[in-house]
């Protein structure tokens, strides 16, 4: 009995102690993810801002995306004359809307086209003068989604050619076209007296040059009409780019050209519309402290019986950073959170600063 007795208290013993280790490793690796996570958070900007008064609001930054929406009737916008009678791209994103209507897109009033007709059932085309639909998609533009679209001309290039792209990638060419004449005004949104676009309209740009295949497909991959604005200040600084309008104004009449011509476009009818969206998707993209606030995950990546959350305050130093505000100061206090299944939550706090 003696033997069995101080048997049993020996496999108790060696129990707690497996159990203590196995506490004693959970609880070092509770404070090195601690400690990972603290640094990671200190490792970026106190905010967006550099001076204050720094950001109003505590999270991830947002985008906002204007663009310009058009009813078919009489909206349109007037860039001027842009195009000689030679190579040119056009380029824009759009949006369809349901109605009947030849839906242009960027057109003159006498001579080229980009457009979607409802006589070819909305399918993108593009031509010129008595050769409207030179090119042209084989489906149609579908309604309530955003697309990329473009057309090239160039005239010294097998006696004529012209190639329509949709979301980056070419759908239609045709050669031996000759040059036509063309307008003296290009609108954004109509052909010449009527035929208004119904629908949304960003991101225009109009070039000088036909541009190849691989300038298009990296002007559609800079950017994404559901998301953000395109990026397309890589060839701006091109001397055959005429013309740019980023439609970010949001408000007024007047649409900045962002060329450096000075081809400003007057809007008429068409109204402002915008998206917002986040701009930050991963914790990778995260550029300041703000982007933490209300950060929860229920499993740290390799470490999935811990988790993890962070709430991040305003706070004033008169109250020894005790009082959290609404409104931006120059203090943040951050509370970070190491939860486990089978031992106690981990915490602490910290004050960050711009000079911190």
């Amino acid at each position: 009995l003696l033997l069995s007795g101080g048997f049993i208290i020996l496999l108790q013993a060696l129990n707690t102690g497996d159990v203590m280790r196995t506490k004693s490793e959970l609880l070092t690796q509770q404070s090195v993810l601690m400690n990972d996570k603290i640094q990671e958070i200190r490792s970026r900007r106190f905010d967006e801002n550099t001076t204050a008064p720094w950001s109003s609001s505590l999270g991830l930054d947002n985008s906002t995306n204007a663009y310009l929406s058009f009813d078919g009737a009489n909206d349109y916008v007037n860039v001027g004359d842009m195009l000689s009678q030679g190579a040119y791209t056009k380029i824009a994103w759009v949006k369809r809307e349901s109605g009947v209507n030849n839906n242009n897109i960027i057109s003159g009033n006498t001579g080229h086209a980009l457009w979607a007709p409802y006589g070819y059932s909305y399918k993108l085309s593009a031509g010129h003068n008595n050769a409207w639909n030179t090119v042209q998609d084989t489906d149609a533009l579908t309604i309530g989604e955003w697309n990329f679209v473009a057309v090239t001309y160039n005239p010294d290039v097998a006696s004529g050619t012209m190639v329509l792209y949709k979301n980056g990638t070419q759908i239609d060419n045709a050669t031996g076209i000759a040059v036509q004449n063309e307008s003296t005004t290009t609108y954004v949104g109509r052909y010449g007296g009527g035929n208004n676009w119904i629908g949304s309209i960003d991101e225009v740009a109009i070039w000088n040059e036909a541009l190849t295949a691989a300038e298009i497909t990296a002007l559609y991959n800079s950017g994404n009409e559901l998301n953000a604005d395109a990026n397309y200040e890589n060839y701006s600084s091109t001397p055959n780019l005429v013309g740019y309008w980023k439609m970010n104004e949001g408000s007024g009449s007047t649409l900045t050209d962002l060329s450096g011509n000075a081809n400003n476009g007057t809007i008429n009818g068409a109204t402002w519309g915008s998206s917002q969206s986040s701009s930050e998707s991963t914790t990778s993209e995260w550029d300041d402290i703000d982007d933490f606030n209300l950060y929860a995950v229920s499993e740290i990546p390799n470490y999935t019986a811990f988790g993890c959350s962070v709430k991040v305050d305003y706070v004033q130093a008169e109250s020894g950073f005790h009082t959290a505000v609404t409104g931006p100061t120059d203090y943040k206090r951050v509370m970070v959170e190491i939860n486990h299944k089978t031992i106690p939550a981990l915490r602490d706090t910290f004050i960050v600063s711009p000079g911190l």
